[in-house]
């Protein structure tokens, strides 16, 4: 029985291992068909910087104020 505990996954392991190249090219093989290459660019979607409008600070601490402090805590 503790044999098997260590065989049965062994095989099983190998067996997925073995299974992994079917459907790909042979890398050897120069004239094999590959996927052509997409190029994305890192600055895909990028916004640029806007600075916010600044509140008045007074007014800022109004809302902190009526929001029940900082974090909500009292």
């Amino acid at each position: 029985m503790p044999k098997t505990l260590f065989v049965v996954p062994a095989l099983l392991l190998a067996g997925c291992a073995a299974s992994q190249n079917q459907g790909r090219a042979d890398v050897t093989d120069s004239l094999a068909k590959v996927p052509a290459v997409e190029f994305r660019t890192a600055f895909d979607g990028y916004r640029p910087f806007a600075e916010e409008e600044q509140k008045d600070w007074r007014k800022a601490n109004d809302e902190v104020g009526a929001a029940g402090a900082h974090g909500g805590r009292k």
